[in-house]
């Protein structure tokens, strides 16, 4: 049974109090304080998402690129010409932890694949791959995509 103050129930006085102290204390906080992305025991909070790009500059036998996300925050990498293969594309310099957005596109001469990654600080990361006859996998990968991801500068989200 809960008796009342004032009122509120003991419990709802609770709640309002320490409701209060945990505004009070938000507001005060220096600005040194404040951070984006993950803080301490926060996790990383993506959705699945995938995009996806086709090569097929006059040829029969078009490429397919995929890049898709996971619940966890990583990021995986698929060729059409290698299929059930996904690379988890921390392999590559750069990656963002907690990848919550991705988009890939394929140039056409060079042939480069441009995947981009969106981190839950939003900034978004760029690596460009080189485009060559043998297909993506965990092999081959990290070296076609030279120096890896860089932030985007000046991303706006």
């Amino acid at each position: 049974m809960q008796t009342k103050c004032g009122g509120f129930t003991w419990v709802g006085r609770s709640l309002a109090v320490a409701t209060g102290a945990l505004l009070a204390g938000g507001l005060m906080a220096p600005a040194a304080m404040a951070q984006s992305g993950p803080v301490g025991g926060e996790k990383c909070k993506p959705a699945r998402t995938i995009s996806s790009e086709v090569k097929d500059f006059g040829n029969f036998n078009p490429t397919e690129i995929h890049v898709a996300t996971n619940t966890k925050g990583d990021a995986f990498l698929n060729d059409s010409r290698n299929p059930g293969v996904w690379v988890n594309l921390d392999a590559i310099a750069g990656t963002p932890s907690c990848v919550v957005g991705s988009s890939v596109g394929i140039d056409e001469s060079p042939e480069d694949v441009h995947v981009t990654l969106l981190d839950s600080t939003g900034v978004a990361y760029e690596a460009v791959c080189r485009l060559t006859a043998t297909p993506f996998d965990a092999s081959n990968l990290v070296a076609a995509c030279g120096t890896g991801f860089a932030p985007i500068p000046g991303t706006p989200v």
